[in-house]
C-alpha cells in the first residue's frame, strides 16, 4: 500500500478571488491525488507533472514541497524494514521526476534509516545489553536499509557515548573514580555489542570530550590519593633514600612575627613659661607599646609533599618537616598552616590545588603514624 492517500483541493481566500489568482498549494495535492489514484505511479510521466505544476504557474524546481514527495515513500518504506529493487526503484523514479540532486537524495536516505535504525537499537538494548539474537535483528536491519558503514558506526559510538556520559556524570559528582568502577563501565560497554554491530574494535575507541577526560583524570587521581597507589612525578632535588615526591606547587613561606601598631604615652606633665614664647616642659611620661602577631611573608620558592615530609626550597633558606614532627595543620583556601611540636608553625601559602595536596599530606601524615 503506498503512502499517499487522496485530499481536497484548497479553495482560494478572498485575495486570490480578487484578483484570479490560483493557489499554488494546490499543483502538489493534484500531483499526490495522481500518485494516491494509481496503483503504480511510476506509470506517470514527467510530462503529466510538469503539466499540473504549469496549469498553476509553478515549476518542479521551485516547490520545496516536491521533496516530501520522496520522504514520505522513504519514510513508508523503511517502516517494512526493508528498502528492496521495487522501493528503490520507486525512489528512483520520484527523484527524477522531481529534479532532486543525488547528494541530496542520499543524505535523506541516510537520515531517515540512521534515525530509524537508532530508534530499534534504543528499543532492543533495554537495562540487560543486547541478545545474540537481537545482534542478527539489527545486523539484518543494516543489510536490508543499505545503511552505510559510517552511518552505522556514527550510530554505535553515540550511544555508546551517552551510555558513558551518563556512566561518568555520579563518578563526577563524587570526585572518586576507582579501578573497579573503570571496569564495571568496560563490562557496559561489552554489553551494548558495539565490536560487533558498530565495527569498533574495543570500548577504548571511545574517548570521551576533553573536558570530561580531564574530570575523569581528576577523579582517579584523587582516587589514587585516599585509596591507590599515588602517582610518583620526578624532582630536582634530592630525596632521601626510598623518598617519593608526589606533589610540588609554588609558595610563600609566612611566619607570625610581632608588629607594633601604634605606641601610647601617659603620666602626668607641667610646663612654665620661661619667656615670651619659651617653655619648659617637666614631668614624668610612661610609654606603652601596642603590638600584635601578623603573618609575614620570609621567603618565596617551592613547596614539595612527599611520603615522608614537607620540603620547602625558597630563595633565602631550604627547610624541612619531617611528618613525625606534624601534630596538625590546617587547610585554608589559600595555602596551609602546619602545627609542629616545637617551634615556630608556619603558614604556606599557594592557591594551586590546595584541597589536593592538603589530601596528599594527610595520607603521608596517617601513614607516618601507623
Amino acid at each position: 500500500m503506498l503512502p499517499f492517500l487522496a485530499e481536497q483541493l484548497q479553495n482560494p481566500n478572498w485575495f486570490q478571488r480578487l484578483f484570479h489568482l490560483c493557489v499554488k498549494k494546490n499543483a502538489i495535492i493534484e500531483i499526490n491525488n495522481m500518485f494516491a489514484g494509481s496503483d503504480d505511479i511510476r506509470k506517470i510521466t514527467h510530462n503529466e507533472i510538469e503539466s499540473v505544476m504549469t496549469s498553476y504557474k509553478t515549476d518542479i524546481n521551485s516547490r520545496q514541497e516536491c521533496l516530501s514527495f520522496y520522504d514520505k515513500y522513504l519514510l513508508h518504506a523503511i517502516s517494512d524494514n526493508e528498502l528492496d529493487e521495487l522501493d528503490m526503484s520507486i525512489l528512483a523514479y520520484l527523484q527524477t521526476t522531481f529534479n532532486i540532486p543525488e547528494e541530496r537524495a542520499r543524505q535523506m536516505r541516510e537520515e531517515r534509516t540512521r534515525d530509524y535504525y537508532k530508534k530499534e537499537l534504543l528499543r532492543l538494548s533495554g537495562t540487560k545489553g543486547i541478545s545474540d539474537e537481537e545482534v542478527i535483528e539489527l545486523k539484518n536491519i543494516q543489510a536490508k536499509l543499505l545503511i552505510p558503514k559510517k552511518v552505522v558506526l556514527k550510530v554505535h559510538s553515540d550511544f555508546a557515548r551517552s551510555l558513558m556520559n551518563e556512566y561518568f556524570k555520579p563518578i563526577i559528582e563524587s570526585g572518586l573514580y576507582s579501578l573497579e568502577q573503570e571496569q564495571g563501565l568496560r563490562e557496559a560497554m561489552i554489553d551494548t555489542r558495539i565490536d560487533e554491530l558498530g565495527g569498533i574494535s574495543s570500548s577504548d575507541d571511545l574517548i570521551p570530550d576533553k573536558n570530561t577526560n580531564d574530570k575523569l583524570a581528576r577523579c582517579r587521581y584523587q582516587w589514587l590519593v585516599q585509596y591507590g597507589e599515588i602517582p610518583v612525578i620526578s624532582v630536582d632535588i634530592n630525596l632521601h633514600r626510598n623518598e617519593k615526591c608526589y606533589m610540588v606547587v609554588a609558595a610563600n613561606l609566612l611566619e607570625y612575627r610581632k608588629v607594633t601598631r601604634r605606641v601610647n604615652y601617659g603620666g602626668p606633665a607641667m610646663r612654665v613659661k620661661l619667656a615670651k614664647g619659651v617653655y619648659w616642659r617637666m614631668g614624668s611620661v610612661g610609654v606603652q607599646r601596642v603590638s600584635e602577631d601578623v603573618l609575614t611573608k620570609i621567603d618565596s620558592g617551592n613547596l614539595y609533599v612527599t611520603n615522608q615530609r614537607l620540603i620547602y626550597t625558597g630563595t633565602k633558606k631550604n627547610s624541612t618537616i619531617r611528618f613525625s614532627q606534624v601534630l596538625d595543620f590546617k587547610h585554608y583556601k589559600n595555602g596551609i598552616e602546619v602545627e609542629k611540636e616545637s617551634g615556630k608553625n608556619p603558614f604556606f601559602e599557594f592557591s594551586h590545588e590546595v584541597a589536593l595536596f592538603s589530601a596528599i599530606l594527610a595520607r603521608g601524615i596517617s601513614e607516618a603514624c601507623e
